[in-house]
């Protein structure tokens, strides 16, 4: 029996104590300010989360409708290209590469000047729309970009040398290019 009073004992003396009631109305407010401090802790770490989000925010809603427009004129541009591209190769029995034949240099050269040039141009063309460009700069700039990708395509398809089609592709699809990048350089300063 000594044994089970010596183990109750230990048990007793290892127990915390119970505290008495206002002790424990004390702890009650002490684990009160603890919770209080951690939530304000919490807020103050989620303040710059909670901005980032907002940010988020303000960037899906923006509207893009210009550009969209471009955007969707020369996506369709390149599909046509790129069908054009099949097409030539099911007429000269081409799978792979231009064959030595001049119908798919020119379809090949089209579609791959088009996806040069285009991607960028567009970028650049939503970038100036997201500025405070005046919306008509850029109607400017998709319709000079259009307008140069599709001489260009046509210029390309009536030869593969110079070609008045492509001169003039070549060169509103640089001034786009140039004045686009200008009028972000501009913006952005400004």
């Amino acid at each position: 029996m000594d044994k089970i009073a010596q183990a109750s004992e230990k048990v007793e003396q290892a127990a915390p104590p119970v505290a008495p009631a206002e002790q424990a109305g004390q702890t009650a407010d002490q684990a009160g300010q603890v919770i209080e401090q951690a939530a304000d802790q919490v807020g103050q770490l989620m303040d710059p989360v909670a901005g980032m989000v907002q940010q988020m925010a303000d960037i899906a809603s923006l509207s893009l409708p210009a550009s969209t427009l471009y955007i969707g004129i020369n996506v369709l541009l390149s599909l046509v290209l790129a069908l054009l591209v099949v097409r030539a190769r099911v007429q000269t029995k081409t799978t792979i590469g231009d064959g030595d034949n001049p119908q798919m240099i020119k379809a090949l050269r089209a579609h791959g000047n088009n996806v040069e040039y285009v991607p960028l141009a567009l970028i650049t063309i939503a970038a100036v729309e997201l500025t405070t460009a005046p919306v008509w700069l850029v109607h400017v700039l998709g319709v000079a970009l259009s307008v140069g990708r599709v001489a260009h395509a046509v210029g390309l398809y009536q030869s593969t040398g110079a070609s008045p089609g492509r001169f003039i592709g070549t060169i509103l699809t640089w001034l786009v290019l140039l004045f686009g990048g200008l009028m972000c350089i501009y913006y952005a300063l400004s």
